[in-house]
């Protein structure tokens, strides 16, 4: 495990409409996604306690799972349904709560860690600039921020810049997830990515 220390992931889903051209079948997709990486986070074979959160957004944020031992969320995400929710994404908002729910986590005792999913053709300009504002207080406070862009096609100029602005880590629908776009691949990449910071080799 990274540096010895435990890790506090927070996944960050946007639900709006503008993710869900595809309707049930897409939040099935990510719900099975999500579902897979908790139960691998809470199956280690390791003394360390990782903790997630799941959080939902489109204008507001729905709180799915407050941050909590992976296990225990792990029963408590079989509980909670992911739904489309009303009004354009907010990714600041979001980052935000997940700002809150890392207030009692201590960076230099435990990793800290957001994954976000997000539709950048979605996003107005105003909107880029608040989000990544708050992307930048979490990564001041030690936070890694790593970033699923949902949109599909070829990402214009504009899209790259707010990928490059927001994350730690970024990936993106039509040029790093083939032609499935499968969210339980890009988590898998991003575990990758984190060095071992949640599964050991």
């Amino acid at each position: 495990v990274k540096s010895g220390k435990d890790s506090d992931i927070i996944l960050v889903l946007d639900t709006s409409s503008t993710m869900n051209t595809n309707g049930a079948a897409y939040l099935a997709e990510v719900k099975t996604a999500v579902e897979s990486f908790v139960s691998g986070v809470a199956t280690l074979e390791t003394k360390e306690m990782n903790r997630i959160a799941v959080l939902s957004y489109a204008s507001a944020v729905k709180e799915n799972v407050a941050l909590m031992d992976a296990s225990e969320a792990q029963s408590k995400l079989n509980r909670s349904i992911l739904r489309v929710l009303d009004g354009s994404p907010n990714i600041a908002t979001a980052l935000t709560e997940a700002q809150t729910q890392l207030a009692n986590s201590d960076p230099a005792e435990r990793n800290q860690i957001v994954i976000l999913l997000y539709d950048s053709s979605a996003i107005t300009d105003a909107a880029r600039t608040a989000a990544i504002a708050a992307a930048k207080v979490l990564k001041a406070d030690g936070v890694e921020l790593f970033c699923v862009d949902y949109a599909t096609g070829t990402p214009t100029e504009a899209q790259t810049a707010f990928a490059a602005a927001l994350s730690t880590g970024h990936f993106n629908k039509t040029t790093d997830l083939s032609v499935s776009g499968d969210f339980t691949a890009v988590l898998t990449k991003i575990v990758r990515q984190m060095g071992g910071a949640v599964y050991r080799p």
